[in-house]
Parts: structure tokens; C-alpha cells; sequence
């Protein structure tokens, strides 16, 4: 398959126009081999190139890319050393990023309230006009300490909980960097917000709000996108689709 082709299956699925995205979604760096097989991971790294290079993959699709609309824009130092890698294999680079957050099917966070068996799922975490996360309840609520291991177990990463008030039962996520949505989970009346990351000022909102706060590593919460997105690929275009996971422990 064509990059271009595969491009355009992908923003027809993820639908990137949607969102007010920091970063540049879609191909952004194009090689000439035809798709056989991809490689996916979180973000863009030359760990990560180096394995799609020496393993005959055609091109990588990931979370976090080599673009931002902030930049850096020029091929120097690092960015130039990464670039050199993916020109001199021919490999094509993806990056969707919000909108891999925000997908009900091959997205970070509407796919793990599922998993934990949380009802009426919905829209939660407004950004620019458009929600990148998802909010949901249990049948039953649930004690924050048992809660928080079945998370660490889920994501395989230590949590950070940091302590609100009462049992767990309305609960919102928003993977990566999503600890300023706390103030929507109060509004909504959540008694927990899961996210990747925590903010210093995260220990004081939990108190005072009284809601649960559980850090799951930024890369950690992001890994679900884009593995389901290359299950969808290998599904529906009989794409070979590997996911690789660069260790990363924040």
C-alpha cells in the first residue's frame, strides 16, 4: 500500500481536522517504499528508528512525532541525527496525536474504561472545543487503595495517588498530561481523575476538591492508541503492524 493511501485511511478515521492540536498529525516525513510493514511506539525517538531500520520495517507510526507547530523545525543536532536515520532507510514517520487520545475505538482512553468495566462512558476533558478523554461509573464503588493496584497492574507502572475523599466510583481519564482537568472532574462530580502525569500543584487541587488523583506515567497511559491503531491497520488493510515499546519510566 501506498503511504499517501494509508494517510488518507488514517485522517479519515481519526479525523485530525477536529482538534486544535499542538502537534503536526499525520505523515511527516515521507519515504518512497511501498507499506508492507510498520512499526509503532509512543513517541519519536532514534532508539525506536534505529529498530524500524535494522529490521526491515517500511515506515513508524507513533503518539508523540518529530514535529510540533512550536518546532524545532531545523535538521541539527539531535533532530538532524533522527532524520538521518528515517531518510537514509526510505522509512515513512506518522505522528497523530490528540486524536489518538480522544478515538472511541483505537484511542488511550474510551478503550481502558472499557476494560475496567465502567458504564455510561462519555466525553470528559474539554480542549479547545473538542474532549480528548473519556469519563465513566462502576456498578459498585470501590475502595482508592485497591483501585489504584488495579491501575499499576493495568498500565505496569507504579501509581502515584494522590488522596481525595470517599470511594471510587464516577471516574475520568485523560491519558498523558491531563492532571489540569481536575477542575471539569469536579464540576462533573467525579470522585477520581486518572491520568499520566501530576502536577506539583496536583496534591494540594486533590485535597481541597476531594477527588483521587492517579499518575500513571505519561508514556505508560499512552501505549493502548497506538497498539489498537495498528490492530485496526492489520485488520482492515492486511498491514504486517508492530508494536515495539521503548523503555520509558516517566
Amino acid at each position: 500500500m501506498r503511504g499517501r493511501d494509508l494517510s488518507r485511511a488514517w485522517n479519515t478515521l481519526l479525523q485530525p481536522e477536529r482538534f486544535d492540536d499542538p502537534g503536526i498529525n499525520g505523515l511527516q516525513v515521507e519515504g518512497d517504499r511501498d507499506i508492507r510493514r510498520l512499526l509503532f511506539g509512543v513517541s519519536a525517538c532514534e532508539e525506536l528508528f534505529t529498530f524500524a531500520s535494522t529490521n526491515d520495517f517500511d515506515g513508524i507510526v507513533v503518539h508523540h512525532g518529530l514535529f510540533w507547530k512550536d518546532g524545532p523545525f531545523l535538521p541539527v543536532g539531535m533532530m538532524g541525527k533522527r532524520l538521518r536515520i528515517l531518510l537514509e532507510g526510505s522509512l515513512s514517520l506518522w505522528a497523530y496525536h490528540l486524536p489518538l487520545d480522544a478515538h472511541r475505538e483505537v484511542g488511550n482512553n474510551y478503550p481502558a474504561l472499557r476494560d475496567w468495566g465502567a458504564e455510561e462512558v462519555a466525553p470528559f476533558g474539554d480542549w479547545k472545543g473538542a474532549s480528548i478523554g473519556a469519563c465513566g461509573a462502576f456498578l459498585t464503588e470501590r475502595e482508592p487503595l485497591p483501585f489504584g493496584q488495579m491501575l499499576s497492574d493495568y498500565f505496569n507502572h507504579p501509581t502515584i495517588h494522590l488522596e481525595g475523599e470517599g470511594m471510587v466510583k464516577r471516574v475520568g481519564i485523560v491519558s498523558g498530561g491531563g492532571a489540569s482537568f481536575i477542575q471539569e472532574a469536579y464540576q462533573m462530580g467525579l470522585d477520581a481523575l486518572i491520568t499520566g502525569e501530576a502536577e506539583e500543584r496536583s496534591i494540594y487541587e486533590a485535597r481541597e476538591l476531594g477527588i483521587h488523583i492517579y499518575a500513571m506515567g505519561h508514556h505508560a497511559t499512552e501505549r493502548m492508541g497506538v497498539r489498537l491503531l495498528g490492530d485496526w491497520t492489520t485488520k482492515n488493510h492486511a498491514i504486517e503492524c508492530t508494536f515495539w515499546d521503548a523503555p520509558n519510566p516517566v
